[in-house]
């Protein structure tokens, strides 16, 4: 009974009357997928054992695209608060030390561009990921 509600957990059909058992490199390959159940997997018919093994590979697959999509937002967040920490601090520079802020334009120039260039690449992957 149980080993019937892990296999519709996958959506893997009922096994069919002339099905041939699975070949021992489709149950490695599930064991590696970490399937754990042995005795499930010694039980499962060729078809059984090829669609498991694609639902097991599409979901590790969407796992990993989760992780890294989430490695993705974090280091944008990071740049995003060094980025407008500069820009104030050039800003605050610029308007409190007017006499002695005209040598600083250029570098100010230089980060507003940076931060430009790092807001339109974020823009891009956002629009990516839509």
């Amino acid at each position: 009974m149980e080993v019937n509600l892990i296999l519709r957990k996958y959506g893997v059909p009922p096994r069919g009357p002339y099905e041939p058992n699975a070949t021992k490199n489709q149950m490695h390959k599930i064991w590696k997928l970490g399937f754990d159940p042995h005795e499930t997997i010694q039980f499962l018919g060729k078809e059984q054992a090829s669609i498991l093994i694609d639902a097991l590979t599409a979901q590790e697959q969407a796992a990993v695209e989760f992780h890294l999509l989430n490695i993705q937002r974090g280091s944008h967040k990071k740049k995003s608060i060094i980025f407008f920490t500069l820009l104030l601090l050039c800003t605050w520079v610029i308007v409190e030390w007017p006499a002695q802020g005209l040598f600083l334009i250029f570098p100010a120039i230089t980060l507003v561009f940076l931060a430009l260039g790092h807001f339109i690449a974020w823009f891009r992957l956002q629009m990516r990921l839509c």
